[in-house]
């Protein structure tokens, strides 16, 4: 895991979609999501944590500019409001 000048590990920030949300055979939950072109650089850390087989720490915010002041969020385009294909 990479550490920043102050020893903590490096913050990997992104704007995604969750595409898919499944429970598996075992009880478990796998959650995909589906980031922008633009991500090259978080989508190849994200890649080194898998191989490295790293445990995150997830948080995640809804953007108030794709909610309509309710609780539930717009209806995604047919790119998804953040561009991505099956958004």
């Amino acid at each position: 895991m990479k550490r920043n000048g102050s020893g903590r590990a490096v913050t990997i920030e992104v704007q995604a979609i969750v595409a898919q949300v499944k429970t598996m055979a075992d009880g478990g939950i796998r959650v995909a999501f589906d980031l922008p072109e633009k991500c090259i650089m978080q989508a190849a850390q994200l890649m080194e944590c898998k191989r490295g087989g790293a445990v995150l720490i997830l948080s995640a915010s809804v953007l108030p500019s794709f909610t309509n002041g309710k609780k539930e969020t717009l209806p995604r385009t047919a790119g998804g409001p953040l561009g991505v294909a099956g958004g």
